[in-house]
């Protein structure tokens, strides 16, 4: 019997030391088998890089999510220099500003790598979709505050990108979700052709 390999676009599963997946097509179907490489880069630790992650719609949202957390923080930093109003506004949302960023910028790191793996202890999914949901009411009151006391163009800019990183992160967290039920989801069998069985038709072929 033969047997699919398949490429996740978001969380993966297994270990990433072969830098070679090979498919090979079922006897009935009229395909010959193919082969994919895939590009990965192996550092001095044993981690290996995959590079396919940052095209995948969970990492291009943390890409997001930094650039605007890292900007939002400039323009704060910038603002209260200048004009020096409403101090205790301006730290509180460069604080949510920087540690979203950082804390993003470490699951990234992870995500992109095969840090994940090693760590078992974490569930990715859950873990992100608890950091989206607490970045969204952080960059919520951060921002509804700082808008509340600045009245100038620059601090109005900084308001503006910490709304913008408020639904990079709801998307963030949408993603998450999925991925959550996903893995909570029931796993359904296959057959040789690679379509799901189901449980009647599973039992019956386990008697034969």
């Amino acid at each position: 019997m033969s047997q699919n390999a398949g490429v996740g676009t978001g969380y993966r599963e297994g270990t990433a030391s072969y830098s070679t997946v090979t498919t090979e097509a079922d006897q009935d179907s009229p395909y010959s088998p193919t082969t994919t490489t895939l590009t990965t880069t192996q550092s001095g630790w044993g981690l290996t890089c995959d590079l396919s992650y940052c095209r995948t719609f969970p990492g291009i949202t943390k890409i997001v999510q930094m650039v605007l957390a890292l900007v939002a923080f400039i323009v704060a930093e910038a603002a209260s220099c200048s004009f020096g109003c409403g101090q205790g506004a301006f730290r509180f949302f460069e604080f949510v500003t920087i540690t979203s960023f950082l804390v993003v910028l470490v699951i990234f790191l992870c995500m992109a790598t095969t840090a994940y793996q090693k760590v078992t202890i974490v569930h990715w999914p859950l873990t992100e979709l608890i950091t989206c949901i607490v970045c969204v009411l952080a960059y919520l009151i951060a921002s509804s505050v700082l808008a509340a006391n600045v009245n100038d163009g620059a601090g109005g800019g900084a308001v503006g990108f910490g709304f913008l990183s408020l639904l990079a992160f709801v998307a963030g967290g949408y993603f998450a979700f999925r991925e959550w039920q996903d893995e909570a989801r029931p796993r359904l069998p296959v057959n040789r052709r690679g379509n799901y069985v189901p449980a009647e038709e599973n039992e019956e072929n386990e008697d034969l």
